[in-house]
């Protein structure tokens, strides 16, 4: 999967940093060693770290990375609020906590922090974490307040494809289907094989219904999904299905009209 503009403005900053300073040898192998995959060895060069200096708020903030990494979520958690202790104006320390968090959906706690990286720095690297603040709120049924935090995300950056889905699935879940279906629209044309733009807008027309041909467009996204997300959409078979019934009773009702 390649990496998102959030992630590549993240390690951006993280370059820059690393050049501006004098890396110590543990952290330079940790690094080398996370970017071979060797996640414990590179734990065990970041611990080696914090042994010698446990003022060193890189290592903390790496180990907790790759803790996330493993899914080694509270770990992570308490390695980032050790980041934070030591550099209270870190952005990024703040968004990862709030990322651990989020595996493990504790989300208002995880919304705290990241409303803490984004009063810490509003501006382009703030993307992701008004994205994840987004979903955060939508997994609380807070689905206005996830769409102010999309339309943030879009507004810094207005070809985020899955900003405009999370947005249309959101206003699914409030009935705005006619904008869902924009908003879908728009994302397929920035990005024509994105699975979720489909499947949100499949969804739309299937829930304004009525008519066949609303329901036709509903199947047609549907497979349009299932055939460009693979497997992982397989569950989207149901909501085709119930579609094609839908339509079936449509096609009923027509016909009993023109009768």
């Amino acid at each position: 999967m390649k990496p998102g503009l959030p992630t590549l403005i993240f390690l951006l900053t993280i370059s820059q940093t690393l050049c501006a300073q004098t890396v110590p040898k543990w952290v330079i192998k940790g690094l080398n060693d996370g970017d071979n995959k060797n996640y414990e060895a590179a734990i065990a060069d970041y611990s080696r770290q914090i042994a010698l200096d446990s003022g060193y708020s890189d290592a903390w903030y790496y180990r907790g990375q790759v803790k996330s990494i493993l899914g080694r979520y509270n770990g992570a958690i308490a390695d980032f609020s050790r980041v934070i202790a030591l550099s209270p104006k870190s952005p990024f320390a703040y968004y990862c906590r709030g990322m651990a968090k989020l595996k493990l959906r504790r989300y208002s706690s995880a919304i705290l922090d990241f409303d803490r990286s984004i009063i810490i720095d509003s501006g382009y690297a703030s993307i992701s974490s008004f994205y994840n603040r987004g979903i955060a709120k939508s997994f609380l049924g807070r689905y206005a307040d996830a769409i102010a935090d999309y339309d943030h995300v879009i507004k810094l950056y207005s070809r985020d494809t899955l900003a405009y889905c999370k947005r249309a699935e959101a206003k699914n879940n409030l009935g705005l289907y006619a904008d869902a279906i924009a908003d879908c629209s728009h994302a397929i044309t920035l990005d024509p094989k994105s699975p979720l733009a489909y499947q949100y807008r499949g969804y739309a027309y299937y829930k304004i219904g009525k008519t066949k041909e609303n329901y036709q467009k509903a199947i047609a996204d549907y497979d349009m999904a299932i055939q460009l997300g693979g497997k992982d959409y397989n569950p989207t078979r149901k909501y085709r299905d119930a579609a094609v019934a839908a339509m079936a009773t449509a096609e009923k009702h027509e016909f009993r009209k023109v009768q």
